[in-house]
């Protein structure tokens, strides 16, 4: 456990519990020139801390501006009682004089292996805001330096600006969009590639530190709570079924011109096929009289044949008995010149 401290000096490094050794934990966490906080620093034990004042003390608004708002970077759900009445312009220009103003916010992790071997890694995000343009620009990081290590938050000038900040980051470890900058944080600290399922880790989270969370639990609200920590739904799914809203009415204009299609050919088809039939009993009458004109051909053409074939046998007959008679008439002519030719 520990309370808001002003120290700059780096925290003492306390033993690691056993059974958080190989993971990153909470271990530091500071806001400067945010809001009424001029340099605090806070200090976790083992990952844990406890912060205690009286109301109004700033407890919330320290919370709003560093969990979960450092692990994802969204400037939209700073509220923890999400009425949208905390922002990043309005943490910077809440009661200040006019003018350029910066700040930062970091989170500080420690990891030790087995081996007593340790790793760190901060993350946090910067602000620059202007009440004469009423607009702010915020930018963020993810890096193995430490706060006072490797990394300032302040020099003899004033608050360090975003270009001379990015000086102190390499190239991969300065970020512009909280989306680039939660894929981050996401694969580094928890092993996880899909954003979707990142932003439904961060939303449960959210859920989690509302103030009245626990008192929903108490008063036996369980489904509840657990409702409103389900994952929001995915952007692109919602433009998807606001697409497809937008077409029900041509669906639907399409479905009903298919109904009747379908009702009008089932009607043509019930005519049709009394016609098709009464066609194909005309046409099927057609081929049975023309196969009875075709057996009753057959039959004249058999009859034609056997005539044909006695008519055949008939005139061989007839030409074997000219041909008798023609030998008869020679026989006989030559017996008429003999007779003839005798004295007789």
């Amino acid at each position: 456990m520990s309370l808001f401290t002003d120290t700059t000096n780096l925290a003492p490094l306390p033993s690691m519990p056993v059974e958080r050794t190989g993971r990153f934990v909470l271990h530091r966490a500071g806001v400067r020139n945010v809001w009424q906080y001029d340099d605090v620093r806070l200090v976790f034990s083992g990952g844990r801390m406890l912060l205690r004042g009286k109301n109004g003390a700033g407890k919330s608004k320290a919370m709003e501006m560093l969990l979960p708002f450092l692990l994802d970077g969204d400037t939209r759900a700073l509220d923890c009682v999400r009425k949208d009445r905390t922002s990043l312009y309005w943490l910077m220009t809440d009661g200040r004089e006019p003018g350029n103003h910066i700040g930062y916010m970091w989170l500080e992790l420690r990891a030790v292996d087995a081996e007593g071997n340790e790793e760190f890694r901060t993350l946090g995000c910067g602000v620059k805001a202007s009440p004469a343009t009423r607009k702010h620009t915020a930018w963020f990081f993810v890096t193995d330096k430490r706060v006072d290590d490797g990394i300032d938050v302040d020099d003899e000038a004033g608050m360090l600006n975003q270009d001379v900040f990015r000086a102190q980051l390499g190239s991969d470890e300065y970020f512009t969009t909280s989306a680039s900058y939660a894929r981050r944080v996401a694969k580094e600290l928890f092993g996880i590639d899909d954003d979707a399922r990142y932003r439904n880790l961060c939303h449960l989270l959210y859920e989690l530190r509302r103030p009245s969370v626990g008192e929903n639990i108490e008063a036996g609200q369980h489904t509840k709570v657990l409702t409103e920590a389900l994952p929001p739904l995915d952007d692109d799914l919602i433009v998807d079924v606001a697409r497809n809203f937008d077409d029900l009415t041509k669906i639907r204009e399409d479905l009903a011109r298919a109904e009747k299609t379908e009702r009008a050919l089932a009607e043509f088809l019930d005519s049709y096929r009394d016609y098709a039939r009464g066609v194909l009993r005309h046409r099927a009458q057609a081929v049975v009289g023309a196969a009875d004109g075709a057996a009753g051909a057959r039959r004249q053409l058999k009859n034609a044949e056997d005539h044909a074939e006695q008519a055949r046998s008939a005139a061989d007959d007839a030409q074997d008995r000219v041909d008798d008679l023609d030998a008869q008439g020679r026989n006989a002519q030559g017996d008429l010149k003999v007779l003839m030719a005798s004295p007789a």
